[in-house]
């Protein structure tokens, strides 16, 4: 059998992937599980020798206030720029760097950040397999009525 390239044992991963259903709920949310993404593709990954190296390039973050049930909040919202690097483990020099974005919003910074990068994670994934997600698109969302407002302070407000 021919050794397969990085771009080979890519498209066997994507291959494998049949399909992902929403199996969580969340937040008012039915949304597919990293768990399940992981699950999916972790097991070919391993048999043909493929990592997935995530690297923070730049993190900002900025507070959100709100009331909500009559109380006032702080959220903190995490975002930055980070890239996933496809690794061939047999030729470790042969790599594929995808450049992409996180965000997170809770009312702890450090679950913030977490929430950001594992988000990012599953939609990377989804998205880099070209797994449908035509349920989870924004535009298919009804948002009218509803206003967008913004807290904390930015740069551009100073």
């Amino acid at each position: 059998m021919t050794e397969l390239n990085l771009h080979q044992k890519l498209l066997e991963i994507r291959k494998n992937i049949d399909s992902f259903s929403k199996d969580t709920e969340g937040y008012g949310y039915s949304y597919v599980s990293g768990t399940q993404v992981l699950s999916k593709i972790k097991g070919k990954m391993d048999e043909l020798g493929v990592l997935l190296i995530p690297q923070i390039q730049s993190q900002e973050h900025e507070t959100f206030d709100y009331v909500s049930k009559g109380k006032e909040k702080t959220d903190f919202i995490v975002y930055g720029s980070m890239s996933y690097t496809w690794v061939n483990t047999e030729k470790p020099e042969e790599k594929i760097e995808v450049p992409f974005y996180y965000t997170g919003q809770q009312d702890d910074i450090s679950k913030s950040f977490g929430s950001g990068l594992t988000y990012s994670e599953r939609y990377f994934l989804m998205k880099f397999f070209n797994v449908p997600t035509d349920e989870d698109d924004p535009d298919a969302k009804n948002t009218k009525g509803k206003k967008r407002s913004y807290g904390g302070s930015k740069a551009s407000d100073k």
